[in-house]
């Protein structure tokens, strides 16, 4: 990816399975170019196209998917048991869906 000086905009779908597209409008020279990048997940992206992504996702909650908890948390720090850590907090899912959310350390983007 070409470096970029100013990020505009970023418009972005992911499916279910935490991949996606994104579309990112951003300065270079002055001049306002179109990047696209298609992705099987967050974390295969440059890091500020991510973080602007996340950002966007805004928070997740009960009955989220695991596509929308990876959009707005990335990659969990580990998976014990089934259930995401992130720092000292915990999402576990249920039938593909946020079933418990365990915010211990405050570590987590809840709605």
């Amino acid at each position: 990816m070409t470096e970029l000086d100013d990020l505009h905009s970023v418009r972005w779908e992911m499916n279910d399975e935490g991949g996606g597209s994104a579309f990112v409008f951003a300065y270079r020279d002055e001049t306002l170019v179109q990047q696209e990048h298609f992705f099987d997940s967050l974390d295969e992206l440059p890091d500020h196209l991510a973080e602007a992504i996340r950002k966007d996702g805004g928070c997740f909650g009960s009955g989220s998917t695991r596509a929308e908890v990876s959009a707005v948390m990335g990659a969990p720090d580990s998976v014990v048991f089934g259930e995401w850590v992130y720092g000292r907090s915990g999402v576990t899912f249920g039938y593909g869906t946020v079933l418990d959310i365990r915010n211990v350390g405050g570590d987590l983007r809840v709605c």
